[in-house]
């Protein structure tokens, strides 16, 4: 269990972290500083596997360490694994440090019994909706950016993916408040300015807004699509949203608590408040109409009568307005959803 031998599995932006903190630690062991070890990058999909043998060459006491990072261990095809295994089976030449990272792999398989038995293995699953905050403040008070309750809860909302892209958002920030004065924290206009040039905060401002059955929500999707969004994605979340607005009025009329709704459903418990405030004044049944009418236009675009944009456009407009649009296969005309 003393060999560099190490896995690192889950969530990218904690691999890496992680990754990070392990180099901190080794090089920092002895008492007198070592130099930055040789830095061999490998990735699963192109793997060599001579390249790493010869790094792992027996090495002299005056020979400069190899730190070995074998990236998308998950990718590594099977022929490769097979001449690999006898390699990590011996033990590791003084100097070598061998670092595997991906998002997965099979703990039935040989590799990572091999890891398990003889090195480190470290599982960094992606945070749940309720740890997401937390990571989100750790990141915000380690780049030393303050915001406002207000502004954190936009950041959690608008910002659509991993962690890795709540850092590169929040290290924008960072620059923006060095910009303006350290130790000042950032409005929440400051926020929305900085953070609305994203896509995925367009589009989910535009489906709260169509959701609510508001005017200007034409506009918003409009804008949306226009600045890059597919079409068959803002489609998808949009039924998702409502499957979400149901399984949110299901559990309020059973009685439960916002607090209640989001143990149950795994959401956070302002994003339920606010769904909360918009399903007391739909129905069950207009909510299920809205369901079913995305349904019909997933049939029609899986059988190749109607394109997603019009798709997406015709739902919209029902929904906002209360009548059906037909639209031709040309498509609808921007000027007819408004600006």
């Amino acid at each position: 269990m003393g060999e560099h031998l190490y896995l690192f599995l889950g969530d990218a932006w904690r691999r890496e972290r992680a990754i990070q903190a392990l180099r901190r630690k080794l090089l920092g062991e002895t008492p007198q500083p070592q130099p930055e070890p040789r830095v061999l990058p490998l990735d699963g999909e192109d793997f060599r596997v001579e390249a790493l043998v010869r790094a792992l060459g027996t090495a002299s006491l005056f020979e400069e360490s190899v730190w070995i990072h074998v990236r998308r261990v998950e990718k590594l095809p099977d022929a490769a694994v097979k001449a690999l295994l006898p390699h990590l089976a011996k033990p590791l030449p003084p100097g070598r440090y061998l670092v595997f990272e991906g998002e997965k792999l099979d703990k039935r398989g040989a590799l990572y019994k091999l890891f398990a038995e003889r090195g480190h293995v470290e599982e960094l699953p992606a945070p749940t909706r309720r740890e997401l905050p937390g990571f989100v403040q750790q990141m915000l008070r380690e780049l030393g950016v303050k915001l406002p309750s207000a502004g954190v809860r936009f950041l959690l909302e608008n910002v659509e993916g991993d962690l890795a892209r709540f850092a590169r958002e929040i290290e924008k920030l960072a620059l923006y408040a060095r910009g303006r004065g350290r130790g000042r924290p950032l409005s929440l206009e400051e926020v929305q300015a900085l953070i609305f040039a994203d896509k995925g905060a367009n589009v989910f401002a535009a489906l709260d807004a169509l959701l609510a059955r508001e005017p200007r929500s034409i506009g918003l999707l409009k804008a949306a699509l226009e600045g890059g969004e597919e079409p068959t994605k803002v489609f998808y979340l949009l039924a998702a949203q409502v499957r979400r607005l149901l399984a949110v009025k299901s559990l309020a009329e059973e009685g439960l608590s916002a607090e209640a709704i989001a143990r149950r459903t795994g959401e956070f418990p302002w994003l339920v408040k606010r769904r909360l405030g918009l399903v007391r004044r739909l129905s069950t049944q207009e909510l299920v109409d809205l369901l079913h009418a995305l349904h019909e236009e997933d049939v029609r675009m899986k059988r190749g009568e109607r394109r997603p944009d019009d798709a997406l456009w015709a739902a919209a407009w029902a929904w906002v307005f209360g009548r059906e649009v037909r639209t031709s296969g040309e498509g609808p005309k921007p000027s007819a959803w408004g600006a």
